[in-house]
């Protein structure tokens, strides 16, 4: 939010720029109640993190471990772990056997039900690039239980990269970071019962698990880094082509 406002003080009192390009649909609406007009705002979303799949495990027998779900990243009260973890007894009556795996730096002190290593493994600390990839390999679903969202989100950007289904929250552009519903289930927010019934959904229906697992793939097929350069590209030319337009017109007599 702050990053926002800056940019619109920014744009409106110290310089005009043709263009200002941001991540998600969401902050493009958001720079445009500042005062920002709308022609001034594109939309590029943020590239695919596939480099994570070059430090890949080799071995089908390192991927989608049984009933294993990540939560990933730094942790903060924002990121709704604490719903997470109110989930897991919930979902514990229709999988007994599941795994919750939690990584990521950030204080989980205040936790104590994270001692139960029957359900809970937890890596509360900075991971390497090799653990990050074996954590995604091993996850059936990722899930992110956030309160508050802005921006693109890079946890999501790696579970499509590993073709993981995922369950959201309805917060800020997550619906429309996971397609409406095509590489994920989306749940309210602050809901543990939501939140369990949608992990249980995810983790007995392969069909569908399968079928997001694909469309996650697409995606991050679709956010490469060359389509991403295309994108700029394409604004770059349009913006261009406007701003000689608008000189051409100041010098019509």
């Amino acid at each position: 939010g702050s990053l926002l406002q800056f940019i619109s003080i920014f744009t409106r009192r110290l310089v005009k720029p043709d263009k200002i390009i941001v991540h998600t649909e969401e902050n493009r609406k958001i720079l445009i109640e500042m005062g920002i007009p709308s022609e001034k705002v594109a939309v590029i979303p943020h590239g695919s993190y596939t480099f994570f799949r070059s430090y890949a495990h080799t071995g089908s027998e390192c991927d989608n471990e049984e009933n294993s779900v990540l939560f990933f990243g730094y942790i903060i009260r924002n990121k709704g772990v604490e719903y997470l973890i109110r989930a897991a007894p919930i979902v514990s009556k229709d999988v007994p056997d599941i795994k919750i795996i939690i990584a990521g730096e950030g204080d989980l002190s205040s936790y104590r039900e994270l001692k139960d290593k029957s359900v809970f493994e937890v890596y509360n600390e900075f991971l390497p690039n090799e653990k990050v990839a074996e954590l995604f390999q091993r996850a059936k679903i990722v899930v992110l239980p956030y309160i508050y969202h802005q921006g693109h989100s890079g946890v999501l950007n790696i579970a499509c990269a590993f073709g993981k289904p995922v369950v959201v929250t309805d917060v800020g552009d997550l619906p429309n970071l996971v397609d409406n519903g095509k590489i994920g289930l989306i749940v309210p927010p602050k809901d543990p019962e939501a939140l369990a019934e949608a992990i249980v959904k995810l983790l007995k229906d392969d069909e569908l698990r399968e079928r997001m697992s694909k469309n996650a793939h697409k995606k991050a097929q679709e956010l490469s880094w060359d389509n991403i350069a295309k994108m700029h590209l394409k604004v770059y030319e349009e913006t261009i082509k406007e701003h000689l337009g608008s000189k051409s017109n100041d010098k019509t007599p």
